[in-house]
């Protein structure tokens, strides 16, 4: 998402509270109140853009477009990042009083090449999400495809692991899943692409 589209969509900034922009799309914070906005790469957003974020967080109200009165919102915010954050209050490029704010309470998830007990629950996971997406019955891992997912560095994380089963779950004829199915086989068994 562009950093104008993302502004669009939640908000445009005014004196104590902040306006929404686009009567059609942007009511994530209202459509939160009472509950939760998740807000994905929070270290991606730029300075400015951090800057009107706070302010919702500090003033917790908004004004919609047309209207003229603040409209208090009770919102609950969970951010997810890459990034280091604190390194980046550091540097200067994340805002220290946004970081504060929403540095309550922080879950550490590790990727998943540190975590390869996860892997296979989460591709089982994925297949069952394939099945139902498909209407068919789950299909199965072989004991061999359920060693090679776990031997993977996974550097593309958890999504890089949904789409490898998706595309199993598309290319397979089978019920049961063998290894050389995964398009990772090439690099965790080292065998040639040509000879798949």
């Amino acid at each position: 998402m562009t950093e104008t589209l993302f502004e669009s969509q939640l908000f445009r900034p005014r004196p104590r509270c902040v306006y929404w922009s686009d009567p059609r799309i942007a009511r994530f914070i209202r459509a939160a109140d009472g509950g939760t906005l998740f807000i994905d790469e929070v270290g991606e957003l730029s300075v400015l853009l951090q800057a009107k974020l706070l302010r919702v967080l500090q003033e917790r109200c908004v004004v919609p477009v047309g209207d003229t009165r603040a409209r208090p919102v009770d919102v609950r915010v969970i951010c997810a990042t890459h990034r280091d954050l604190s390194a980046m209050v550091r540097l200067r490029t994340f805002r220290e009083d946004l970081y504060f704010r929403l540095n309550v309470v922080v879950l550490r998830v590790p990727p998943l090449r540190e975590r390869p007990e996860d892997v296979v629950p989460l591709a089982e996971h994925f297949l069952s999400v394939q099945a139902d997406l498909y209407g068919e019955t789950a299909k199965t891992l072989s004991p061999e495809a359920s060693e090679l997912l776990r031997l993977y560095a996974w550097p593309g994380n958890v999504r890089e692991l949904s789409n490898v089963i998706e595309h199993a779950h598309v290319l397979a004829s089978g019920a049961t899943f063998g290894p050389l199915i995964f398009p990772i086989a090439c690099a965790v068994l080292r065998i040639p692409a040509s000879l798949l």
